[in-house]
């Protein structure tokens, strides 16, 4: 794979973006972000192994590319991509069974985006060494 690998930057400025808005009541444009920076640090995993980084936001099918261990449910991964297809989407309001996320959701998104962040920059770091 050619080039320099932008998508931790990237992932950095959702990241960012979270710490500044995580205890506001902003709860769609924080499952957003959640969902913006784990799918930008997987992509950012798949593009380190040489990988064709796929256009897609599929949470389940990037993390299975990313090779990543097992450290997220498939249920969790599921979710944050529900919440970011509800967030996008108003005709979608309501994907959730509830409705519209709220602050429950919003802190299960964030833990699972900090999760997966955390997890592919150990990665990153290992390989460093």
């Amino acid at each position: 794979m050619k080039g320099t690998n932008e998508w931790p930057r990237f992932a950095r400025d959702d990241f960012e973006a979270l710490l500044l808005i995580e205890h506001s009541d902003l709860y769609r444009p924080l499952c957003f972000h959640a969902h913006q920076l784990a799918e930008k640090i997987l992509k950012a995993a798949i593009f380190e192994q040489g990988i064709s980084v796929p256009r897609i936001h599929d949470l389940v099918a990037l993390y299975q590319k990313a090779n990543m261990p097992a450290s997220v449910e498939p249920a969790d991964l599921q979710f944050l991509s529900s919440v970011y297809i509800e967030t996008r989407y108003p005709s979608e309001v309501g994907l959730l069974p509830h409705g519209e996320p709220g602050r429950d959701d919003a802190n299960r998104a964030i833990r699972i985006a900090r999760t997966i962040y955390g997890t592919v920059l150990a990665r990153f770091a290992e390989h460093k060494e």
